[in-house]
């Protein structure tokens, strides 16, 4: 699921048969990556962007809101705690908190930031998750899985909408979001380490 908060994305993974949370946090921590991977390639008035992006992991209450158009979301102190991990964090990197850090530790490398003040929270130890390369390719995006695929197929094309008609505009036949679109991924991804 993804959605938008202000200038912000909620992207969130969830567990379900086949699964497991180790899998769903790395599906996610994918999608930042490649969020990164993305933006550091396009330019404004002559400036390379920078998004920062934050992790964490528990539980949530999801539900439908609306009376006319209805609306699924999520609920509960495990999404503030995520979005504070973002608030906090530094451009170009992933922060995340140490049930993220203790959920990946065997698969990511991560170095220790220190205590962070969290609003509402307090002191938090938090972690960056070290940057793995991920090439723009659709062939490397496809083989992250079709859960990834689609979330940052999305982010993609949420760019070129913003830059549609801009003078700092990504040419038309190198978008990110057109190249992403002449693909039909299939895989579901690496299914190890799961208990």
């Amino acid at each position: 699921k993804i959605k938008t908060i202000g200038d912000c994305y909620m992207c969130v993974g969830w567990t379900q048969k086949g699964v497991c949370p180790q899998q769903a946090a790395l599906q996610v921590l994918t999608v930042a990556e490649h969020m990164h991977s993305i933006v550091k390639q396009i330019r404004l008035e002559g400036q390379f962007l920078s998004i920062r992006s934050g992790m964490h992991s528990g539980k949530v209450v999801s539900g439908i809101i609306g009376k006319s158009k209805y609306v699924f979301d999520i609920w509960g102190d495990a999404v503030n705690t995520a979005s504070r991990m973002e608030s906090t964090g530094t451009p170009g990197l992933t922060q995340v908190s140490a049930d993220v850090y203790h959920l990946l530790r065997d698969k990511v490398t991560f170095s220790p930031r220190g205590f962070v003040d969290v609003k509402g929270k307090g002191k938090m130890q938090t972690y960056y998750a070290e940057r793995r390369h991920f090439p723009s390719s659709t062939s490397d995006l496809r083989a992250s899985g079709k859960r990834v695929f689609n979330v940052v197929h999305y982010f993609a094309g949420l760019i070129e909408e913003a830059y549609h008609g801009s003078d700092n505009a990504v040419p038309r036949g190198k978008r990110h979001g057109s190249e992403l679109l002449q693909s039909n991924p299939s895989q579901r991804g690496p299914q190890d380490g799961c208990p």
